[in-house]
């Protein structure tokens, strides 16, 4: 697929690029802090950011909570 026909679709779902990495971006983070033992550092490496603390502060906009809370929340929402 071309860039001009890709950039048409997704035009035509009224998204782009932009948004389609953040929200697989966003996706792969939240399956790695629900499914993985790997720690937030690994983790904001991982998905690309360049430290830990920008991938806190742009997780907190996306969550509305840290990414080790957000952790603890889900573990506790599944245990017995």
């Amino acid at each position: 697929i071309s860039i001009s026909t890709l950039r048409s679709r997704l035009l035509a779902e009224n998204s782009s690029y932009r948004e389609v990495k953040a929200r697989a971006r966003k996706q792969l983070t939240i399956d790695l802090l629900i499914n993985s033992e790997l720690n937030v550092g690994a983790i904001a490496e991982r998905v690309g950011f360049m430290n830990q603390s920008s991938f806190s502060r742009f997780f907190r906009e996306w969550c509305k909570v840290s990414p080790q809370r957000y952790r603890e929340r889900h573990q506790q929402s599944q245990s017995p």
